[in-house]
């Protein structure tokens, strides 16, 4: 998790905020996605501020990655 915070520089990568940033996995365990918990591979975890990670949670707001996953860039899309 401190490296996705260092990847990210601590903002959310959808707004920039700095304030209440979680990390998120790209892929919601509901969905299917890390079945173990796991946060030690770097391309599947975000940061996000609360609002953000909760609509991505809420599929009020989507993440579209490229090949490096969460370590290039994120297209966001309502």
């Amino acid at each position: 998790m401190a490296e996705a915070r260092h990847r990210d520089d601590s903002c959310c990568r959808h707004c920039g905020s700095r304030d209440q940033v979680e990390v998120a996995h790209v892929k919601h365990r509901g969905m299917g996605g890390n079945p173990a918990m796991d946060r030690t591979h770097l391309a599947g975890l975000v940061t996000l501020c609360a609002l953000h990670h909760r609509e991505v949670d809420a599929k009020r707001l989507k993440m579209s990655f490229g090949p490096d996953g969460a370590n290039g860039p994120i297209v966001f899309k309502r």
